[in-house]
């Protein structure tokens, strides 16, 4: 046997019996009989650390620098590690705390394991597996591992600024062995310089990401403040450039947690508080000859540095005088001209911009009970032959509109009776004989029948007095120009005053009473936000106060957080498939069916529109008003869902049309949402081989024509909007009738002259049969919606009929943004 070298079992290697012997000859008085058969063993000052790819790809190697003449035996890697020597003779020096043997071959045994524990087991690493040998600890002076060898690669490729291969590397050296001795300061130092590469490529925000994880691992990192200073110089001067002060607040507290009071973050606040300070001076100044500016200038101000001296008190005192709320939004009105019907931010705009003589005022299960802010009251007579209406003279402190007297509402009627105007309507001329003002405030409408329900019949957008009338002498003097140059003919409470691509704002069309104590709301700017992820970022962060449109699933998060309160909708959301009655192809039956039994509305339902929310805030349906409403036929079933059903009626339909492929348009709002159940809808349609393409709703209207729309409907009152539901219409115009089947006509026709609720029930239930049963419409589901706001506003209803119900009585209380950005 060599000396200082034992075998554990027999030699098969010459190669490994030659190394080993050579390299322990000068140890055990044994070289000058040893043959030279190999090239020596390197010394370790002739070495290099292994290039990258060698560490990433190649095999694991450990370096033994041996103890004569430095030189370095390459091994598999040993265990266990590191501290592989120091385990050893610690156990070595244990050993000597054995018990007692109790005879020689006790004591034998225990100096044979104690040799052993003096020599370690290795396999050569060019050789693996053919044989391992046992070698004496006292011939390694150190043993360099792989790991150690992949962090002296890391410190050079630091030294290169290469760090995306120093990442590789250290996360290498993490999956073989969590909590390498030392790889945290190189952790430490890959952090530092990858923040001066970030710096160097002009990417701060990621330089102070890796600086701050720095920060967290070791908070005396030397250089680290200054150069986290050089990032968040970079980051506030960049925010401030484009006015978002709020991100220069948020840049700057990340900067104080790396030094509270460091240079760069002392010359950024005082820069802040200058520029807020200059803003309280120019609101004081504005807060005399114009309130709302004044109280624009300081809400802004109040966003640059909040904790400015004084600019609490202050931005209390403006924003009571002008109240103003801030609204975020996807869309404006007028978004969609291709689209042909109202989307809903052209029913939102048209609840504030349009003063209707009555309209919904409350839902319960006996249907819609309607109000008037226009009359005092009013009162059938002659058996319901007349209706008699009391103008109110006299507005409330708190009411916006106009002045209406009984000539307004007399015109509006007399148009809406003139065939030769461009507002007649057919229902109201079929229905009422005259209209007489008898005195300024008292109005009497005359019938050839009883209606069922006149305020739904009534329920118009009224002419606005002239704009020299004494009517309109309280009105702002915005509106009271727009209705000298007949720029707004409808009466209104709130007007547009300015839009541009991305704001809008509308403004009360009556100046605030001075004699009121109280105040109210008296402008919304509305801002349109690219997504519904941005528009919840602005609430949450208190860029806006109120979304009239919530997502269910963030729906459900924001009723549980305490800054925000949800007021759910009156009426549920209904979506429907309208029809075209002129398209060609769908006059076709099967087609219709083919379409509605390709539809998986139960998953889409609970996949698509219900995700993450609540299950109990949707319900498949069967008509295009709430399943709570009177009207609602409860015994109708719902339709199935059958692909094969589908593709059959489909193959009918080819026949009889004549068509290879039948290719068909259909038209959305708009909406991030309603567009994501779209395209939903028309991957089920073609898995049954119908073709379906958007139509885009930006574009040209009309061109080319529309099959199907999906539409989004809140019904308050079936028996007086099923007509225009149907038909497709914007009015009931008897010529709309004329693409429908003769049991569909006289089911409208007959709906128009029903005289008690029971008649109309019975025929809007039979209505709801006869249009699913030829599938003249498609219900898909109804949905619940909320509205979310931040708590600052008082006078609220719950629940809303529509986003700005009663938004002349809002009261909004101050709210100063102190959370941290």
């Amino acid at each position: 046997m060599i000396a200082g070298c034992s075998r554990s079992f027999p030699l098969t290697a010459r190669r490994l019996t030659a190394c080993l012997c050579l390299l322990l000859a000068g140890l055990c008085g044994a070289a000058g009989a040893q043959e030279e058969v190999e090239p020596p063993l390197p010394k370790f000052e002739d070495l290099q650390v292994p290039e990258y790819e060698a560490l990433l790809s190649g095999r694991p190697v450990d370096w033994f620098v041996l103890t004569t003449e430095q030189k370095v035996l390459f091994v598999e890697p040993v265990q266990p590690r590191p501290g592989t020597l120091t385990d050893l003779a610690t156990k070595y020096e244990a050993s000597f705390k054995w018990p007692k043997p109790r005879n020689k071959d006790e004591q034998r045994e225990q100096t044979e394991k104690r040799a052993l524990l003096q020599r370690l087991r290795i396999s050569l690493w060019d050789a693996p597996g053919e044989s391992e040998y046992l070698i004496e600890t006292r011939v390694i002076e150190r043993i360099i591992y792989f790991e150690d060898l992949i962090l002296q690669r890391v410190q050079l490729l630091l030294d290169q600024n290469d760090t995306l291969r120093a990442y590789e590397l250290l996360t290498l050296i993490d999956r073989r062995q969590r909590g390498w001795p030392e790889s945290d300061k190189a952790i430490q130092r890959f952090h530092y310089v990858e923040a001066g590469v970030q710096l160097t490529n002009d990417r701060p925000e990621d330089a102070l990401r890796s600086l701050e994880a720095l920060l967290a691992m070791n908070p005396q990192y030397e250089g680290m403040s200054e150069r986290a200073g050089e990032a968040v110089n970079i980051l506030v001067q960049r925010a401030v450039d484009a006015s978002d002060f709020r991100g220069a607040r948020h840049y700057l507290a990340r900067l104080a947690r790396f030094r509270p009071e460091h240079s760069v973050y002392l010359r950024w606040k005082q820069e802040l508080l200058s520029r807020t300070q200059s803003e309280m001076q120019i609101a004081s100044m504005l807060a005399r000859d114009d309130p709302r500016a004044a109280a624009h200038r300081i809400d802004a101000a109040a966003r640059i540095w909040p904790d400015t001296p004084g600019l609490r008190e202050l931005h209390r005192s403006l924003l009571e005088a002008a109240q103003f709320l801030k609204v975020g939004v996807l869309t404006f009105a007028g978004d969609s001209p291709a689209y042909p019907f109202p989307t809903r931010a052209d029913l939102r705009s048209r609840s504030l911009t349009e003063l209707r003589l009555f309209e919904p005022g409350r839902i319960d299960e006996s249907g819609v009970r309607y109000r008037s802010g226009i009359c005092e009251e009013w009162e059938p007579t002659d058996l319901g032959r007349e209706l008699r209406l009391n103008v109110a003279a006299r507005r409330a402190l708190w009411e916006s509109r106009p002045g209406i007297s009984a000539l307004e509402i007399q015109q509006t009627l007399q148009r809406r009776l003139d065939p030769a105007s461009p507002d007649f309507d057919e229902r109201i001329a079929a229905l009422v004989t005259g209209v007489e003002a008898r005195s300024p405030w008292e109005v009497v409408i005359s019938f050839r029948t009883p209606p069922l329900r006149p305020e739904s019949l009534l329920a118009l957008p009224l002419l606005a007095p002239p704009g020299d009338s004494d009517l309109a002498a309280d009105l702002t003097p915005g509106a009271r120009r727009a209705l000298g140059r007949g720029n707004a003919s409808l009466a209104a409470r709130f007007q547009l005053e300015r839009r541009d691509d991305d704001d809008q704002s509308l403004l009360r069309v009556r100046e605030p009473n001075g004699k009121s104590k109280q105040r109210y709301l008296t402008d919304l700017d509305e801002h349109r936000y690219e997504s519904w992820e941005r528009s919840l970022q602005a609430l949450l962060r208190g860029d806006a106060d109120i979304l009239p449109y919530a997502r269910l699933a963030d729906a459900k998060l924001l009723q549980s957080d305490g800054r925000f309160f949800t007021v759910p909708a009156a009426i549920p959301e209904t979506h429907l498939l309208q029809i075209n009655p002129e398209s060609a192809a769908l006059k076709n039956g099967p087609l219709r069916r083919a379409l509605l039994a390709a539809i998986p509305r139960e998953q889409l339902l609970r996949d698509v529109v219900l995700k993450d929310a609540d299950p109990a805030w949707g319900r498949l349906t069967t008509a295009p008003f709430p399943i709570s409403s009177f009207a609602y036929n409860r015994v109708l079933a719902q339709p199935v869902y059958d692909p094969l059903l589908a593709a059959s009626l489909l193959l009918t339909a080819r026949k009889e049309l004549g068509l290879e492929t039948v290719r068909l348009r259909l038209a959305h709002p708009g909406d991030d949402d309603i567009r994501r159940l779209c395209d939903e809808l028309i991957l089920a349609w073609k898995r049954v081989g119908i073709e379906v393409e958007l139509v885009d709703p930006r574009g040209k209207p009309g061109e080319p024509p529309w099959d199907l729309a999906f539409r989004t409907l809140q019904l308050a009152d079936p028996a007086a909007e099923l007509w225009p539901l149907v038909t497709g219409a914007e009015r009931t115009e008897i010529a709309s009738l004329a693409p429908l089947p003769d049991r569909l006509r006289q089911s409208l026709l007959g709906l128009e002259q029903a005289g008690d609720w029971t008649t109309a029930t019975n025929l809007i239930q039979q209505l709801q049969v006869d249009m699913l049963a030829e599938a003249r419409w498609i219900p898909l589901w109804e949905v619940e919606q909320f509205w979310i706001a931040r708590r600052r506003l008082g006078g609220v209803p719950s629940p809303l009929l529509n986003p700005y119900h009663n938004a002349e009585k809002w009261i909004v209380q101050s709210w100063f943004p102190q959370e941290t950005p």
